[in-house]
C-alpha cells in the first residue's frame, strides 16, 4: 500500500534498509533508465516513504525538463499511476507530491494514448477539484497554502493539450483557475499558471468559450486580482491589471504568435469589448489603459488587435452623453497618444547586429547586421529575420519572468508553416524552441532594439495609418450636448497637438476646430483658444488660418477669452509686419471701449506697444484707426490719445504734425475729420501749426471739410502764443463771406469761430457788430413790407438767433425785445421753412434770455394748432438739450432736467400724446422722448401717458425707448399707475396697430414685451386678467373679429415663466370663453334655422363675428392647455393655482395658427361656406370641451341608494 509522508501507516525505516543495493555503475545508465529502475524497485514495495516519493519526483521532474520522460518504461509508469490513484482514492488527505508526479507523466510530450486511462485520471482530477473547493473556493482560510497549488495548476495547463476531458472537468478547471487567478493571495507564478490553464481550455474547446467569458466577467466585478508587471527594460516596468492580462492571453491563445493581428479571432475580441461596455466605466478605462501600455511590447501583440475595436466602441459614446462618455474621451485621447508614440518610434532609424547563431538557425549566411528604417522590412527575408529576432527575445523573456503561457507557446510551430519553410527548417526551428538544440549563448539584443523591430512589423496595420481618421472622430465629440464632455475632448486634443502640432492644419480638422471657436460654452472657446494660440505663438505664425479666429476672439463675450487673445496677439505682434500690425490695431481699437476693465486695459496696453514700440510708422496706423472715429460718441478716444501723449510726447507730437501736413497737402472731408480727432484732444500740440490750418480753411470746398477745420481751429485758439494777425484777418473776411453763402451748420461754426477770434486774437475788429446790424436791418425791412428773397430772410432769422446766443445784443439798432417781437410775427408766414427757422432761432434766444420764453410758448401753441407738430416737438427737445449741455453727467435724454423748458411739457402734454398717432415716425419718437423726460422729472401725470407708452411697444422705431420708460415706471412709484392703465394700454396698442396696419415695420405682438418686462407677479396677473376679459368681451353682437384675433395671438405668445401663470390663463378662459361657448353655439344654430326657414325669427343674441371670436377663443384655450400641460381635472374643479416658483412645463406641439380660419361676413344675410365652416368648427371644439369636462369631473357611483 502506497502512502504519503503524512500517513500514520508510514514505517519509520531507514532508506538503506528498504532499498536493494544498486551497483556503482549507475553513472553509465541514462536519466530515463535510472528513473525506470527506481520506478521498478518502488513498484515492488508495499509502502512508500517520504524520501522515496521525493526521489521519484526529482527524477521525473528532471526528465520532464529535458523532454525525455517519454523514454521511461511505460509499464512501470502505468503501474505507478494505478497504485497511486488507488491510494489517493482511499486517502483522506490531499497527496500533493504524488498527484504532481502523476500529472507530470500526463503532461509530458509524446506519451502514448494508453497511458491516459479515464478511471485513474478521474480519481486524480476529482481529488484536485475536491481539495480546491473545500480549501480555497468555499472558504478563504487556507490562502497561506495557496502557492502549493502552483505546480499542479501548471501541469494541468499542459494536460489540457495532451488529452480530451469531459465538460464537467473543464468547468471545474475554469472555476478553480479563475478563483486562483483573481485571488489576492496568489503568487505571481500561480497567477501565471492559472492564466495558462484558462487560455489552454479557451483555445482548444470552442464550445466552452462563452461560459469562460461569463465566469471571467462575473469575477471581474467582484475582484480584479493582483496587478502584473510588464518589463520594458531594466528600469522601466508597467503595472497591468490582472483581468487585462487574462483577456490578452485568451485572445492570443486563439492566434498564431507572433502574427496575432493577422490571425486573431475578431468575434472573440468583439464579444470582449461588448462585455466590457456593460461593466462599470472604471473597468473599461483600466482595460483601455492597459491596451495602450502594451502597444509596442512584443509579449502582447493582441493589444494591437483590440485597439481598433476598442476605439470603435468608444466613438459612439463620444458624440452623445452616456455613462461611458467621460471614460471614452479620456481613453480615446490616450489611445491616440499611444498610437502617435508608436509611430514616432517607427521613424527612429537603428542599426541592429544579428548573432551568427540566429542566422544559422534561419540558414541565412550573408547578413551580420540590419539597418532598420521607416521602410523596414522591405521584403520577405527581412520580415522573417525581424520576426525571428522578436521570437527569440520573447523566448528568453518567458524564461526571465518564469512565465508558462503554454497556449501561446504551443502555436509557435504553426508560425513556421506561414513562412513556407521546408520540413528540415521547420523541424530545426521547433527543436530550438523546445530547447532541444543549444541556446544562442551570446544573444545580447536589448529591449529597445527588439521593440524597434516589433514596431516595424506592426506599422503595416491599418490602425497606425488611420491617425487622421481617429482624430477626426475624436473632434466629432465637439457635437456632444454636454459642455463638460466637449471640454474633455479639447483637453485630450491638446495633448495630441503637443506631440505633433501639424494635426492642427489638416484640411479635415480645421472646420471642426473653427466650430469650437463659436461654441456656446465659454469654457470650450477658452480651451480651443489655448490649444491654437500656444502653437501659433511657438511658431510665430501670424499667417496661420487660425490667426483670424484669435482676432475674432477679441469680440468674445467672455473677458478671460479676450484677455488670453490679447496676450497671444501681443506676443505675435513682436514679429509682425507693418501690414499685420495695421490689421491687429484695428481690431484692438474695438476693445478700447469694452465693458470689462481688464479687457480694456489689456487692449490699450497692447495697442500702445504696437504703435510706439514695435511699429516703425505710428502715423500710418493712427491715420487708419482714426478714419472710423466719431469723437462725440467714442469717448475712449480722448482718454487714449491723452495717455499716448503722456507716455510718448515727442512721438505723438510728430503724429499730429504729420496729420496737419496731410490735410495741407490734400484737403478733403476725411483728412479734415482726422485732423479734428487729434486737435480737439491735443490742442496744445498743434497751436504752432495754426497757419497751416487757416490755409486749409481758405482752400476747403465742402461744408464737411470747412466744419471740421473750423472746429479744429476753435480748439487751438486759446493755446496760440504768437498768432499771425494777417492770416487771421484774411480768415475773418473769408468767414464773413461764408456766412453769406453757406447754410446752417457751417454758418453757426463760422459765427462761433469769428467770436473766438475777435475775443482772443483781434479784439479791435468790428465784424460782429457789422453782422448783427446788417441782418437786423434785413429783418426790419422785411417786416416793414419791403420785398426780400425768402433765403435772405431765413438767413437773417438764423444768424440773429445765433449771434444773440453768442454775444447778446451789441448793436445800437433796436433791442432784443423788439427783434423777438418781430421774429414772433414772422411765424405768421405761410412758408413752413420760415416758421421752422423762427422756432430754431428762438431756441438760441431763450438760451441767453429766458424772459423770451413767454413768446416761445405762444409760438409752440400756434405750431400745434397749425399742424406743425414736428417743429413744436423739435423746439422743446432742442431747448432742453441746449439747457442741459453744460451738465456732463447727463448721458441719456430722459436724464435731462426741466429748467425753463419744463413748463412746456406739462402745458402741452395733450398735444404731445396726440402725436403718438402721427404717421410721421420722427414725431412719434420725439413725443415719446418728451414723455419720458416728463415722467422722469415728475412734470406730467403718469396715468395720462402710460397707455400711449404701452402702445409704442408696437412701434419699431420707438419700442426701445418705450421699454426704458416702462422699466423706470416699474422701478419708481408709477407701478400703481401702470396697473390701473393696463386695460387702456391694451386698447391703445390695438388702435395703434389698426392705424398703421399698412406699415410693415409695425410690431404686431409688441404688447407681449410688457408682460416679459414685468417681474411683479400681481402685475403679471393683472395683464393676463385684462387680456382674457377683453377676449370674452368680444363674444357679443358688437364683436370685433380682428381685435379678438390679436388678443388671442397675444395670449398664445406671452412669455410664461411659471406653471401657475399658464394655469391661471387657462382657468380664466375656461370660466369665461369656454363656458359661454355652448350658448353661442345654440344661438348660432337658431340663426341658421331661421335662415333656412325652419324656425321663426327672434332677436339676435349674437352674430357671425361673435361665433368667430368664440371659436378662436376656445381654440386658444385648448392649445394653451396642451402646450403648458395643464391638468383638466384641476381646471374644472376650480382649484386655485399655487403661485410658486415652479418653472413652466412646455410640450413640443405645433404652433397655433389662427389666421388659417377664414373670417365670415359680419351681416348674416345668407348661408355661405365660410359661415358653415365656422359653425362646424365651433361645434367640434364645444364637443371637445364638453368631453374634457366630463372626464375631469369625479364620477358618481351607480349603486347610490335613493
Amino acid at each position: 500500500m502506497f502512502c504519503s509522508a503524512n500517513d500514520s501507516r508510514v514505517t519509520n525505516l531507514k532508506l538503506s534498509a528498504d532499498l536493494p543495493k544498486v551497483e556503482n555503475e549507475t553513472n553509465l545508465v541514462s536519466p530515463a533508465g535510472r528513473c525506470t529502475e527506481i520506478l521498478k524497485q518502488y513498484c515492488e514495495l508495499e509502502t512508500l516513504t517520504t524520501s522515496m516519493v521525493r526521489e521519484i519526483s526529482t527524477h521525473v521532474n528532471e526528465l520532464y525538463r529535458i523532454k525525455q520522460l517519454s523514454e521511461v518504461n511505460l509499464e512501470f509508469i502505468s503501474k505507478f499511476i494505478q497504485n497511486q490513484s488507488n491510494f489517493i482514492k482511499q486517502s483522506e488527505e490531499f497527496q500533493f507530491d504524488i498527484i504532481e508526479i502523476c500529472l507530470t507523466f500526463y503532461a509530458s510530450n509524446d506519451m502514448p494514448p494508453q497511458l491516459y486511462k479515464e478511471s485513474q485520471m478521474n480519481i486524480i482530477l476529482r481529488s484536485i477539484f475536491k481539495f480546491c473547493s473545500d480549501n480555497f473556493i468555499k472558504t478563504q482560510e487556507n490562502n497561506l497554502s495557496l502557492h502549493k497549488m502552483f505546480p499542479i495548476i501548471r501541469l494541468c495547463a499542459k494536460l489540457i493539450d495532451r488529452c480530451a476531458l469531459p465538460d464537467s472537468f473543464l468547468s471545474s478547471f475554469v472555476s478553480i483557475a479563475i478563483e486562483f487567478y483573481f485571488n489576492e493571495a496568489s503568487s505571481n507564478p500561480l497567477q501565471t499558471a492559472s492564466c495558462s490553464l484558462i487560455s489552454s481550455i479557451f483555445r482548444r474547446y470552442e464550445l466552452e468559450r462563452t461560459q469562460i467569458l461569463n465566469d471571467i466577467f462575473y469575477c471581474i466585478e467582484r475582484k480584479t486580482g493582483n496587478q502584473k508587471s510588464l518589463i520594458f527594460n531594466k528600469t522601466d516596468r508597467v503595472r497591468l491589471n490582472a483581468f487585462s492580462v487574462l483577456l490578452f492571453d485568451i485572445i492570443q491563445s486563439c492566434s498564431i504568435y507572433p502574427n496575432t493581428i493577422d490571425c486573431c479571432n475578431i468575434d472573440i475580441i468583439q464579444d470582449i469589448i461588448n462585455r466590457l461596455e456593460e461593466l462599470p466605466p472604471k473597468y473599461t478605462e483600466m482595460f483601455a489603459n492597459d491596451v495602450f501600455s502594451c502597444l509596442s511590447h512584443p509579449l502582447y501583440p493582441s493589444s494591437i488587435s483590440v485597439l481598433p475595436y476598442l476605439l470603435n466602441m468608444m466613438y459612439k459614446h463620444i458624440t452623445k452623453k452616456t455613462k461611458l462618455t467621460r471614460v471614452a474621451i479620456n481613453s480615446f485621447c490616450k489611445g491616440l497618444s499611444s498610437v502617435l508614440a508608436f509611430r514616432e518610434k517607427f521613424l527612429v532609424p537603428m542599426t541592429i547586429k544579428i548573432n551568427y547563431n540566429i542566422m544559422r538557425i534561419l540558414q541565412i549566411n550573408d547578413l551580420s547586421e540590419i539597418n532598420v528604417t521607416d521602410k523596414y522590412p522591405e521584403n520577405e527575408k527581412e520580415r522573417l529575420i525581424a520576426e525571428f529576432v522578436v521570437l527569440t527575445f520573447v523566448k528568453n523573456f518567458f524564461k526571465l519572468i518564469d512565465t508558462f503561457d503554454t497556449a501561446s507557446i504551443c502555436n509557435i510551430s504553426h508560425w513556421s508553416s506561414l513562412k513556407n519553410m521546408d520540413q528540415t527548417e521547420s523541424d530545426y526551428l521547433d527543436q530550438w524552441w523546445h530547447n532541444q538544440i543549444p541556446e544562442v549563448s551570446d544573444f545580447s539584443l536589448n529591449f529597445s532594439e527588439v521593440e524597434r523591430l516589433y514596431v516595424s512589423l506592426c506599422q503595416r496595420f491599418l490602425i497606425f495609418n488611420s491617425v487622421m481618421e481617429i482624430i477626426h472622430r475624436l473632434l466629432k465629440g465637439l457635437t456632444n450636448t454636454s459642455s463638460t464632455m466637449r471640454g474633455m475632448v479639447l483637453k485630450g486634443f491638446s495633448s495630441i497637438v503637443e506631440m505633433n502640432s501639424q494635426f492642427l492644419y489638416h484640411p479635415d480638422l480645421i472646420p471642426l476646430i473653427e466650430k469650437a471657436f463659436v461654441d456656446p460654452c465659454s469654457s470650450i472657446r477658452d480651451a480651443v483658444l489655448d490649444i491654437v494660440s500656444s502653437y501659433i505663438e511657438k511658431n510665430e505664425q501670424i499667417k496661420s488660418p487660425y490667426f483670424p479666429l484669435i482676432i475674432d476672439s477679441l469680440k468674445d463675450s467672455s473677458p478671460s477669452i479676450v484677455r488670453k487673445s490679447l496676450v497671444t496677439l501681443g506676443n505675435l505682434a513682436q514679429k509682425a509686419t507693418e501690414e499685420e500690425l495695421m490689421k491687429l490695431s484695428k481690431i484692438l481699437v474695438s476693445k478700447l471701449d469694452d465693458e470689462t476693465k481688464a479687457v480694456k486695459t489689456a487692449a490699450k496696453s497692447l495697442l500702445v506697444t504696437s504703435l510706439f514700440e514695435i511699429s516703425f510708422s505710428p502715423f500710418v496706423i493712427f491715420y487708419e484707426i482714426s478714419k472710423n472715429i466719431d469723437i462725440e460718441n467714442d469717448k475712449w478716444w480722448t482718454v487714449f490719445v491723452k495717455e499716448c501723449y503722456v507716455k510718448f510726447p515727442e512721438k505723438m507730437k510728430a503724429v499730429v504734425d504729420q496729420v496737419i501736413e496731410k490735410v495741407t497737402e490734400e484737403t478733403n472731408d476725411l483728412n479734415s475729420m482726422i485732423l479734428y480727432n487729434f486737435v480737439s484732444v491735443l490742442p496744445n500740440c498743434s497751436a504752432d501749426k495754426h497757419e497751416q490750418i487757416i490755409t486749409a480753411i481758405l482752400t476747403a470746398e465742402t461744408d464737411i471739410s470747412v466744419t471740421f477745420l473750423m472746429d479744429s481751429l476753435l480748439s487751438i485758439i486759446p493755446f496760440i502764443l504768437f498768432p499771425s494777425i494777417v492770416n487771421f484777418s484774411l480768415l475773418l473776411s473769408h468767414l464773413e463771406s461764408l456766412v453769406c453763402t453757406r447754410w446752417t451748420t457751417v454758418v453757426r461754426k463760422c459765427l462761433e469761430l469769428i467770436v473766438s477770434i475777435v475775443h482772443n486774437i483781434c479784439p479791435d475788429d468790428n465784424i460782429l457788430e457789422t453782422l448783427q446790424s446788417s441782418y437786423a436791418d434785413i429783418l426790419l425791412l422785411s417786416f416793414g413790407g419791403k420785398k426780400i428773397e425768402e433765403n435772405e430772410v431765413l438767413r437773417a432769422i438764423f444768424v440773429t438767433g445765433v449771434l444773440f446766443k453768442l454775444i447778446g445784443w451789441i448793436t445800437p439798432k433796436g433791442n432784443i425785445n423788439k427783434v423777438a417781437s418781430i421774429l414772433g410775427r414772422f411765424y405768421m408766414s405761410d412758408s413752413r421753412l420760415i416758421r421752422k427757422r423762427v422756432l430754431q432761432s428762438f431756441v438760441d434766444i431763450c438760451c441767453r434770455d429766458s424772459s423770451q420764453l413767454r413768446v416761445s410758448r405762444n409760438l409752440v401753441q400756434m405750431a400745434f394748432k397749425r399742424g406743425d407738430d414736428e417743429d413744436a416737438l423739435d423746439f422743446i427737445l432742442k431747448l432742453m438739450v441746449e439747457e442741459n449741455k453744460m451738465d456732463v453727467k447727463i448721458e441719456k435724454f430722459d436724464e435731462m432736467k426741466g429748467n425753463s423748458a419744463a413748463p412746456l411739457i406739462s402745458q402741452f402734454i395733450k398735444n404731445i400724446t396726440n402725436c403718438f398717432k402721427s404717421q410721421n415716425k420722427t414725431v412719434r419718437t420725439d413725443s415719446l422722448k418728451l414723455v419720458s423726460i416728463g415722467l422722469s422729472n415728475g412734470l406730467i401725470n403718469a396715468h395720462e401717458v402710460l397707455p400711449f407708452v404701452i402702445a409704442c411697444l408696437s412701434s419699431t422705431e420707438c419700442y426701445k425707448s418705450a421699454i426704458e420708460t416702462i422699466k423706470k415706471c416699474q422701478e419708481s412709484s408709477f407701478e400703481g399707475a401702470l396697473k390701473t392703465r393696463i386695460s387702456d394700454g391694451i386698447d391703445q396698442s390695438y388702435e395703434f396697430i389698426v392705424a398703421f396696419s399698412e406699415d410693415k415695420s409695425i410690431r404686431r405682438l409688441g404688447f407681449t414685451d410688457l408682460f416679459t418686462l414685468t417681474k411683479n407677479p400681481l402685475l403679471r396677473k393683472d395683464i393676463m386678467t385684462n387680456l382674457v376679459s377683453k377676449v370674452y368681451a368680444q363674444m357679443d353682437v358688437k364683436s370685433d373679429m380682428n381685435k379678438c384675433l390679436w388678443l388671442c395671438d397675444i395670449l398664445v405668445n406671452l412669455n410664461y415663466e411659471y406653471q401657475w401663470e399658464a394655469y391661471y390663463v387657462c382657468q380664466l378662459l375656461q370660466k369665461t370663453v369656454c363656458k359661454n361657448s355652448h350658448n353661442v353655439l345654440i344661438d348660432a344654430g337658431d340663426m341658421i334655422e331661421i335662415l333656412v326657414g325652419t324656425k321663426q325669427e327672434k332677436e339676435a343674441m349674437s352674430c357671425t363675428a361673435c361665433w368667430y371670436s368664440c371659436l378662436i377663443g376656445v381654440m386658444t384655450s385648448h392649445w394653451l392647455r396642451r402646450r403648458y400641460q395643464v391638468n383638466p381635472k384641476k381646471l374644472y374643479n376650480n382649484e386655485k393655482p399655487r403661485e410658486d416658483k415652479r418653472n413652466v412645463k412646455v410640450a413640443l406641439i405645433p404652433p397655433l395658427n389662427l389666421n388659417e380660419i377664414k373670417k365670415p361676413q359680419e351681416k348674416l344675410e345668407k348661408l355661405t361656406p365660410e359661415i358653415l365652416d365656422i359653425v362646424a368648427k365651433l361645434q367640434s371644439v364645444v364637443r371637445h370641451e364638453r368631453a374634457t369636462e366630463d372626464k375631469a369631473k369625479p364620477s358618481v357611483p351607480n349603486n347610490t341608494k335613493k
